[in-house]
């Protein structure tokens, strides 16, 4: 199995992006020149462009995988897992509980870390993605906020058409990503 974990939607590394450019300095408005870019010669302020953090769960019930049918922006119309970006304030394991309880209505009870990856999803979105695998332990499946619609798919058949070309290698891998996950502890788990 060749380790992938870096997918990319668009030429990021032959990218400068105009998006990262300020005409003027978002702490004191002093004009940038365009080979100030992202810092401010006047004030000292420097513009971080982070990627955003995002987790994804992998939930699998008698050999079957759990997808979503996505609304935003970003793969409308196709499917992938349940998940969302981590709020600030919170840790990556109550990011993913809430976000399956928010699109799907279903808890869940984590298991490990499949693996991480980075998506260049548009010069504007770049995520740092936790992808954790779960089981089902309670929640009537209905799908809500970001999904349309939610289908348990066989792993041993043809997938539907997915949002992201990195949940497509999860599951294309599945079997061998299982037999080096990274546990996780649940002591202090409020789920």
């Amino acid at each position: 199995m060749d380790i992938k974990q870096v997918f990319s939607y668009y030429p990021h590394l032959k990218m400068h992006s105009e998006t990262t450019k300020f005409r003027f300095c978002p702490s004191c408005a002093s004009e940038y020149n365009l080979e100030d870019l992202l810092h401010c010669k006047y004030c000292g302020y420097i513009v971080y462009r982070n990627p955003s953090p995002g987790v994804v769960v992998f939930i699998e019930k008698d050999n079957k995988v759990l997808l979503g049918k996505r609304k935003g922006k970003y793969g409308y119309n196709k499917w992938g897992f349940p998940g969302g970006f981590i709020e600030f304030n919170e840790d990556f394991l109550t990011a993913a509980h809430r976000e399956v309880k928010e699109e799907t209505n279903l808890n869940i009870e984590i298991s490990s870390i499949l693996n991480v990856f980075t998506n260049f999803i548009s010069p504007s979105l770049h995520t740092i993605v936790i992808v954790l695998l779960a089981e089902l332990t309670s929640g009537n499946m209905k799908p809500n906020d970001d999904l349309k619609d939610l289908k348990w798919y066989c792993l041993d058949s043809e997938m539907p058409d997915m949002a992201f070309e990195s949940e497509k290698y999860i599951i294309d891998n599945i079997d061998n990503l299982k037999k080096s996950t990274i546990a996780i502890d649940n002591s202090n788990n409020k789920f």
